[in-house]
């Protein structure tokens, strides 16, 4: 395997690969680092995206570049993209680089998948490649990480599927490579297999499950006729700002400000988002009006026969009457009827999703750490917990041990709001 070529970088101040090299005799690779190549890969993505195992539409070129156009700010694109011999793409690595805090006064530089961090939570992320080339795909990011020491201190490779396709070969590079590497778990994400009829998936639930649904379905409809709709002629950024007022009301009646739609930048991703996945046919956006009032949404993205429970909402003032339990009964009667084959209720640890599931799958985080100061920083700060200071010690050259003692010093003594 070719080394490539350094040059400077405008990102962060240090080097990286030149913009192209060779990848064994028949595959060529090139970084992308502008946001107009970036652009220009759609089409190609979209084709790749479609080739790849298990692809989720988090993986998705609207996705990706719809989080860069929201959150690009601070950050460097890294796409390592590669290409056969006929330069027909085959394999792609969406990632980015950018900075975190990992104690006092000390920064590190962290590479992660794009499309992951901030406020916004996919699952099932990482490269796409064609089925020929997966062998070569996990060597291209050690390439890659090996000849770009300068760029990253940690690779953070979040809300991978624990049973995907590449994370063998990887696993096999780093213990080839020495470097320190870990995979932890990440999340359940809860999902249950569709049957032919509603009622065949409702035999499925438990007995009170079952009861409570139909219990609730028919009082509202006897007393309320609710309209059930899903988001087809409408904006799709309507059903954003509703979905983003009904969250709205929740935060106000409970007192928490955290939370989904809690942020401008989590509503204008959205926003965003939303109608390019109504474009592609991959949006589910479905509500249930009461006369005029839209009392519960529920927000997910289809992709390969999988409907994904992204978000769901309420108008609290109608809780007692369940209604987010009479929508989500309405869609999954939708996606039977539609001929779809699951419905993955993806991370969160909320009690409904156990009721409405029967399986699940798991994710990890797989961390990479440079085999430099503030990549071993990192590695003893996050597997020594509370054994970190005297660690510490043995682990860091003596002037970054200083430097990072005066930091936490200068906080302790920094004169809190309000005083002098």
């Amino acid at each position: 395997m070719t080394t490539p070529a350094r040059q400077e970088s405008s990102i962060t101040g240090h080097t990286h690969p030149a913009s192209s090299w060779q990848v064994g005799a028949s595959l060529s690779a090139t970084l992308t680092t502008a946001d107009e190549s970036f652009a220009a890969l759609h089409g190609e993505w979209d084709e790749l995206l479609d080739a790849t195992g298990n692809a989720s539409v988090f993986q998705s070129w609207e996705w990706a570049y719809t989080w860069w156009e929201t959150f690009r700010e601070g950050k460097g694109l890294r796409i390592i993209a590669l290409r056969d011999g006929g330069q027909r793409l085959v394999g792609l690595w969406p990632l980015y680089v950018h900075r975190v805090q990992l104690m006092a006064g000390l920064r590190l530089a962290e590479v992660r998948l794009l499309g992951t961090g901030q406020e916004v939570s996919p699952d099932y992320m990482g490269p796409l490649a064609t089925p020929e080339v997966e062998p070569h795909v996990a060597p291209a990011l050690l390439n890659w990480l090996s000849s770009s020491t300068d760029e990253w201190d940690t690779a953070r490779l979040t809300d991978v599927r624990s049973d995907a396709w590449w994370l063998p070969a990887l696993a096999q590079g780093l213990r080839e490579s020495g470097v320190h590497a870990s995979e932890e778990p990440r999340a359940q994400c809860l999902y249950a297999e569709l049957p032919s009829t509603f009622d065949e998936y409702l035999k499925r639930l438990d007995k009170s499950v079952r009861g409570d649904v139909r219990r609730r379905t028919r009082l509202l409809e006897q007393n309320y006729s609710p309209k059930f709709f899903r988001w087809g002629g409408e904006p799709a950024e309507s059903g954003i700002d509703e979905i983003a007022e009904l969250h709205r009301r929740r935060r106000a009646q409970t007192g928490n400000d955290s939370g989904a739609f809690g942020t401008p930048g989590y509503i204008s991703f959205h926003r965003l988002l939303a109608p390019r996945l109504q474009a592609r046919n991959w949006l589910d956006l479905y509500g249930l009006r009461v006369g005029d009032n839209v009392v519960s949404i529920l927000y997910g993205m289809t992709y390969r026969g999988v409907l994904g429970v992204y978000q769901t909402g309420f108008d609290p003032s109608w809780a007692r009457h369940g209604v987010g339990a009479i929508l989500r009964s309405y869609v999954l009667q939708d996606a039977i009827r539609r001929g779809l084959r699951e419905a993955d209720f993806l991370k969160g640890e909320y009690d409904y999703k156990g009721r409405w599931t029967n399986a699940e799958r798991r994710t990890v985080t797989v961390t990479i750490n440079n085999a430099n100061a503030m990549g071993n920083l990192e590695y003893v700060q996050r597997n020594l917990g509370q054994q970190f200071k005297q660690a510490a010690r043995h682990y860091l050259p003596a002037p970054l041990l200083r430097l990072a003692k005066k930091a936490r010093a200068s906080l302790k003594h920094r004169p809190k709001a309000g005083t002098t």
